[in-house]
């Protein structure tokens, strides 16, 4: 995308050249020649079957999976929302609110 020269910033860094104006339009026009102009992008399918997982389906019948996009909870796609907490740097006092 770039053409191939490397320009210096104020603290000494390199970094590739800006194209010139115009030229990244004309790169995203070229990747995207599978759509007309005005139509929506609509991404290929999912790649699923590249994880073995062993016994997906627990007792109750519930079924958890993955593809190349999400985590899957019987066929949907859910978003996991997790967090750390750093225990020495949270007072023992303030752990129980930190926590709930």
């Amino acid at each position: 995308m770039n053409s191939g020269k490397m320009v210096r910033n104020s603290a000494g860094m390199t970094r590739p050249q800006d194209p010139p104006a115009g030229k990244a339009e004309k790169v995203l026009a070229r990747k995207s020649t599978s759509r007309t102009a005005g139509t929506p992008y609509v991404p290929p399918p999912a790649a699923t079957g590249y994880f073995k997982l062993g016994t997906t389906k627990n007792p109750a019948g519930h079924e958890i999976g993955v593809n190349s996009r999400s985590l899957l909870f019987d066929g949907q796609p859910v978003f996991p929302v997790m967090g750390e907490m750093h225990y020495s740097r949270v007072p023992q006092a303030e752990w129980r609110e930190e926590l709930l």
